[in-house]
């Protein structure tokens, strides 16, 4: 029993060792998304107001559109907002976590559908990632 207790401990731990903070996810990122009218690039601006609570803005097809409910855990995080595309706004839910590297994975739910989507702190990192294809099926 206590040879068990010992190792949820040591696993706790490094675990803890892993993960990120607010501070890492806090700011600009650059990001793509895999959509049915192609890859599109836009920004990202996370604002946290505490450790685990964010809200923020993504500048995409020429927009700022506000998103919140943010939520953000070890290296995994969620929220929603509308994206404004021509004449209508697209609800959306990002489900994403932060990779072993730094950048960003993430689902975008619509109802259009489920989307892929990266994210890195450069434009030039971010071209390093669409250069090895990540969207690629």
């Amino acid at each position: 029993m206590k040879r068990i207790l010992v190792t949820l401990i040591l696993i706790a731990q490094l675990s803890l060792a892993w993960s990120y903070s607010a501070k890492d996810m806090q700011g600009l990122w650059y990001m793509a998304t895999n959509t049915p009218i192609g890859i599109n690039r836009g920004k990202i601006e996370a604002i946290f107001i505490d450790e685990h609570n964010f809200y923020g803005s993504i500048n995409m097809f020429n927009h700022d559109n506000e998103f919140s409910n943010g939520y953000f855990l070890s290296d995994a995080f969620a929220f929603s907002g509308k994206i404004r595309f021509l004449l209508s706004n697209i609800a959306f839910e990002a489900i994403g976590t932060i990779n072993d590297d730094g950048n960003v994975t993430a689902t975008i739910e619509t109802r259009m559908g489920e989307f892929k989507a990266v994210a890195a702190r450069s434009e030039e990192e971010l071209e390093s990632i669409l250069h090895k294809k990540p969207f690629k099926k």
